[in-house]
């Protein structure tokens, strides 16, 4: 069983470092999957409002002024929830 955890995370790193870096611009926020640092990150061309600065939090995603961004590791789970909070975010735009 074990040996099928780890054979699965292994396709599904490599599948993620196939895909290359994925950057999507939105409505004042730049949405990147950068599979080199293995981060999901979301770049404000300002500071967030709280309310966005929560959504963030509560799906996982840390500040990190080193790069400027809200973060979290690349993985189903974070992309998963980058989906969320960009949806989260369309609605209180």
């Amino acid at each position: 069983q074990e040996i099928h955890r780890v054979e699965d995370r292994i396709n599904s790193l490599k599948a993620i470092k196939s895909k290359g870096t994925i950057e999507e611009e939105n409505g004042g926020y730049t949405y990147r999957e950068d599979p080199k640092s293995m981060r999901v990150q979301f770049i404000f061309d300002e500071k967030p409002d709280e309310k966005t600065r929560d959504i963030l939090k509560s799906n996982g995603f840390r500040w990190a002024p080193s790069q400027g961004a809200w973060q979290r590791q690349l993985t189903r789970n974070g992309q998963w929830s980058a989906e969320r909070v960009k949806t989260a975010l369309k609605a209180i735009v």
